[in-house]
């Protein structure tokens, strides 16, 4: 199957929000990575919503569609369930077909991981796929902070053998993929009970300095 027609009911969908506490214009920085990914001749199906002024030149520039996200959608509370949903409104998104959201802040990803991930998605016949990640801490074994000096299981038990600790993994947004109708059922990470998981290796999520200073020396990118 033809790269065209295997996206042909397919939105790849990027936010691109201009502010960043960790790593100040990090959207600005990370754009061509994304962009670069994807073939040319499924540009037409990128939609970057975005409040950033640069990143809108940026796109008039090579031809992508793009929202002018409004201020209420640009602060740090908004989910970004909240603005896919916006993109499917502004852009008449039909019911059935799939968004493919793709985070800025993982320049590591390549076309071949969102094929794959796509094809997986596909054969689960899901409506809803994030990816998953190893833990790095099982938390049966994690505590919330209180004061003091002392802390709360964040799951009750008593289990103290770490053979006896269920399986568990660390959701990741990677890559994300949701039918349109299925937006109003998924929570502000886009989880539901339905939400299949797409196993990842560990990989650069890039929100501070550091991140970005490790991919660029794995990258040797100046």
């Amino acid at each position: 199957m033809s790269e065209g027609n295997r996206f042909n009911h397919c939105w790849f969908v990027i936010p691109a929000r201009s502010n960043s506490k960790g790593l100040p214009l990090k959207n600005q920085k990370l754009f061509k990575y994304t962009i670069n990914t994807i073939p040319d001749k499924l540009h037409n199906n990128i939609i970057v919503s975005t409040d950033d002024l640069t990143i809108l030149e940026k796109c008039n520039n090579i031809g992508l569609n793009t929202i002018k996200r409004r201020e209420e959608l640009s602060q740090d509370h908004v989910s970004i369930k909240d603005v896919l949903i916006d993109v499917v409104k502004q852009k008449k998104i039909l019911d059935d077909d799939d968004i493919i959201m793709l985070y800025l802040t993982y320049p590591q990803r390549n076309f071949e991981d969102i094929k794959n991930a796509y094809e997986f998605y596909k054969s689960q016949n899901a409506d809803s796929m994030l990816c998953r990640l190893p833990v790095r801490s099982n938390p049966f074994l994690c505590y919330y902070e209180l004061d003091g000096h002392k802390g709360k299981k964040i799951i009750e038990h008593n289990l103290y053998r770490r053979q006896d600790y269920p399986p568990c993994f660390e959701a990741s947004h990677f890559i994300a993929i949701t039918k349109a109708r299925k937006l109003l059922e998924l929570d502000s990470n886009l989880y539901s009970e339905n939400t299949v998981f797409y196993p990842i290796d560990t990989i650069i999520d890039i929100d501070t300095l550091n991140d970005y200073v490790k991919f660029k020396s794995i990258k040797n990118d100046k």
